[in-house]
């Protein structure tokens, strides 16, 4: 198979923005995102934002919770990065570096939804198996 020819990304309903959900670990020295090479490049294919979204204020990580745990742990986790920002009528891209449970991906659009999004759509680059 030639990935280079496969088309894996049809987005038929095109989003208005692009956002992260916070993937950067300082302590540990990544002062980037992971897939922050991949929203670029859809940013410029589709001409479309990206957006400071939400910001991770608990300092737990998810990583070694169980199951059940990272989504208690996700509702109190993140917060909007800028209060004042619309959201009402955008289809907002989210972009995360791994999907583990989707606890984080599913409180995140919890919160544009809430927040008047039209849509919401995610994305991930790596998909972990079980935990």
């Amino acid at each position: 198979m030639d990935f280079r020819k496969e088309k894996f990304i049809k987005i038929e309903d095109k989003p208005d923005c692009i956002v992260f959900l916070p993937s950067e670990d300082r302590e540990r020295g990544r002062f980037f995102h992971p897939a922050r090479h991949l929203g670029e490049r859809l940013s410029r294919k589709w001409k479309v934002p990206i957006l400071p979204g939400v910001k991770k204020v608990s300092k737990d990580k998810q990583s070694g919770k169980m199951f059940q745990e990272r989504f208690f742990h996700a509702k109190k986790a993140f917060v909007f990065s800028k209060s004042d920002r619309i959201w009402k009528g955008f289809h907002i891209l989210i972009i995360d570096d791994i999907f583990t449970t989707g606890a984080s991906l599913n409180e995140v659009s919890k919160m544009y939804i809430a927040a008047g999004a039209r849509k919401v759509s995610c994305m991930v680059l790596l998909n972990k198996e079980g935990d």
